[in-house]
């Protein structure tokens, strides 16, 4: 069973408490440490039970549905929590659907890709540093990676479909008692082209379009490992993004001397998946980013095992992380020029004149 912490990011974090203390507080650090080992043997046992019912192939996206059970739990989206547990049931079927839909060419994808990530943000998002919208979006990305068909495709979508209505009952149980007077039509109604919120939509909308573009007109193998570093990179803050981008660079390299290290040459092949296990583990305790990355990697590495040499795997993984940060650069640089801004300040001309000559 290949296990991506790709996936994992601020999800599992979520339910987890907060990172190893500074001070010396060991009643504490045993609760977070009980709980995180709480947290990795759930996505562990929920995985397993996930492949053995619905195949092998269908791992990653039970590893998602564990996520949101978990993020979900703590998460609030900020609407009523029955419309809540819909949105959140409707953004997993959104995701079996379309992407299915847009693994039959790369132009449809574009379209279907575009539009069902930027709903799927604005629905999820009210408070986008909150991350609610991670583990779907972590669904969708190792979906739309690994499309398939026929019966895979109906068992994929059994699944997706029993996993995201499970994680709306959490979600709804949960969440049943909190007063919102806010609903979907809210939602939308206070969308504003140029409000921070809506930038950072459009530009990781934009930003993982373009990396499964990528990745669909060049059949490359894990195209993933490019939409999880645009989706991990870019922040609400272009600032954060920056800071970000330099720490993926470092603990991706390290990262790949440390699995060359530990992997091969020092563990024996047999004690790897409890090698595996081990840094999953560690992983739930870590806040820093750039040694998140390490681990990140580690996992990475591990699973290209499969179908790559090391030394051919790690090649990969710099290379699209490089693509990765190439994108979130570009678009960064899209809106250091306000090039929304321009654009609707442009529609806005459009609408006052077509206003003023119809009177």
């Amino acid at each position: 069973m290949e296990f991506s912490f790709d996936g994992i990011g601020s999800a599992a974090q979520s339910m987890s408490p907060a990172a190893i203390p500074t001070g010396h507080n060991n009643k504490g650090f045993f609760k977070r440490a009980l709980m995180n080992l709480f947290i990795i043997a759930f996505m562990f046992g929920f995985v397993e039970l996930y492949t053995f019912c619905l195949g092998s192939g269908n791992g990653l996206i039970g590893l998602t549905i564990s996520l949101a059970i978990i993020s979900f739990w703590r998460t609030d989206i900020g609407i009523k929590p029955l419309q809540g547990a819909f949105v959140i049931w409707g953004s997993f079927l959104l995701t079996g659907g379309a992407t299915f839909l847009a693994s039959f060419h790369p132009a449809i994808g574009v379209f279907v890709n575009f539009a069902s990530i930027y709903i799927i943000l604005t629905l999820t998002s009210h408070q986008p540093m909150a991350k609610a919208y991670y583990p779907i979006l972590s669904c969708y990305l190792f979906a739309q990676s690994s499309p398939v068909y026929g019966i895979d495709y109906g068992l994929r979508m059994i699944g997706i479909a029993g996993g995201g209505l499970i994680v709306a009952i959490i979600y709804y149980m949960r969440h049943r008692k909190v007063k919102r007077r806010r609903n979907i039509t809210d939602i939308f109604r206070e969308t504003h082209f140029c409000s921070i919120r809506t930038k950072f939509f459009i530009r990781l909308t934009t930003g993982l379009t373009i990396a499964m573009l990528i990745g669909d007109f060049y059949h490359v193998l894990k195209p993933a490992w490019i939409s999880f570093t645009v989706l991990s990179l870019v922040h609400p803050f272009v600032n954060e993004s920056r800071k970000k981008i330099v720490y993926r660079i470092i603990g991706t390299i390290i990262g790949g001397i440390l699995y060359f290290v530990l992997f091969e040459w020092v563990v024996p092949d047999p004690w790897h998946p409890v090698l595996l296990i081990l840094t999953g583990y560690i992983y739930l305790f870590l806040r820093t980013y750039w040694i998140q990355q390490i681990f990140i990697t580690l996992n990475s590495l591990s699973g290209a095992m499969v179908f790559l040499q090391a030394d051919v795997a790690f090649e990969m993984r710099i290379l699209f992380v490089l693509i990765g940060i190439a994108i979130v650069v570009f678009i960064s640089l899209c809106a250091k020029f306000r090039l929304m801004d321009r654009i609707y300040g442009q529609i806005q001309k459009m609408k006052a004149r077509h206003k003023k000559s119809s009177t």
